[in-house]
């Protein structure tokens, strides 16, 4: 479990990482287990690019934790939960932490 990950969604704090070699700003929302094993990060992009050129750069995205590359914990932080958020269901078996 990555506590950098825990601290940023109980202190409401934005966090800067690298997915797929792209640098985003996330508000990170909820970090859980899938029921296959994986580390998920829910969080909202507020900052950077997408891989698809179709997208827009404030969206949700869902790394797996893995993935992720130079992670760190930024002093600016949100409001908290966006009204579109919806939390891990049921079918994942563990939930680290969640706004």
């Amino acid at each position: 479990m990555n506590q950098l990950i825990v601290q940023a969604i109980r202190g409401k704090r934005l966090i800067k990482l690298t997915h797929k070699g792209i640098t985003r700003v996330v508000e990170p929302h909820a970090y859980y287990l899938t029921k296959n094993g994986y580390e998920k990060l829910s969080g909202y992009q507020v900052k950077g690019r997408h891989s698809s050129q179709n997208r827009k750069d404030d969206e949700w995205v869902y790394p797996n934790v893995a993935d992720i590359k130079d992670l760190s914990l930024l002093e600016e932080t949100f409001s908290g939960p966006r009204p579109d958020y919806k939390r891990p269901d049921k079918t994942n078996p563990t939930v680290y932490a969640q706004l």
